[in-house]
């Protein structure tokens, strides 16, 4: 049986809504707490817990996670730099800074910008993830001879080119993972890079676009 993660994880969790399940995988990708899955899902604090321990045995995203901003921890940076395979140059840098506000009207204090180290490390992992996002979707764009309009992840077209569309999804997709984008950024931000084989078949899985 072919199922997504979405899917996968709400039948193992004996819950039917896939949304649901959704709702609390996806948020916690891109580095959402705890808490804030609990607002979001409507569920308990304990079955938000037990989703994330089934999610992590089927996908350890929580590794991931916490490896990204461990390595980010012993190579501090003012700004993490790297470049995806299209020459696309992706600057992350985070900056805070003390305001004067008056009315509507605010202005930044002098002498006070500085690096928001913190917000810079948390925000790394989820980044690097939009940023290879960002890559499928020119690759897309790129590869399609008709119109197509994009919206985040999803992409519109004519009807009659919906089978060639959902072909160039999957061979691009098949593409960033023959590359193994994730570590080539890995290896040029100088972390340690993840050891993962993958799986380029998975694109094969029709549910991946529902």
């Amino acid at each position: 049986e072919s199922l997504d993660l979405y899917t996968a994880v709400a039948k193992e969790a004996g819950i039917e809504n896939r949304d649901t399940i959704k709702k609390v995988v996806m948020p916690y990708s891109y580095g959402a707490s705890i808490a804030s899955l609990v607002r979001s899902s409507g569920l308990r604090r304990y079955d938000v817990k037990a989703i994330l321990k089934i999610v992590d045995h089927l996908l350890p995203i929580t590794a991931f996670l916490d490896h990204i901003s461990g390595e980010a921890e012993l190579t501090p940076s003012d700004a993490y730099k790297w470049t995806l395979p299209d020459g696309f140059e992706v600057n992350h840098e985070y900056k805070g800074a003390n305001f004067v506000r008056s009315g509507t009207f605010t202005a930044v204090i002098e002498g006070t910008i500085r690096t928001d180290e913190r917000k810079m490390i948390n925000a790394l992992a989820p980044n690097i993830i939009h940023s290879i996002d960002a890559y499928h979707a020119r690759l897309i764009v790129q590869e399609a001879n008709f119109e197509v309009v994009p919206i985040h992840d999803s992409f519109g077209c004519h009807s009659s080119n919906v089978p060639e569309l959902r072909d160039i999804i999957l061979r691009t997709f098949k593409q960033i993972l023959d590359e193994d984008v994730m570590n080539s950024i890995l290896k040029q931000l100088e972390f340690e890079p993840i050891d993962y084989t993958p799986d380029s078949s998975l694109v094969t899985n029709h549910y991946m676009f529902q």
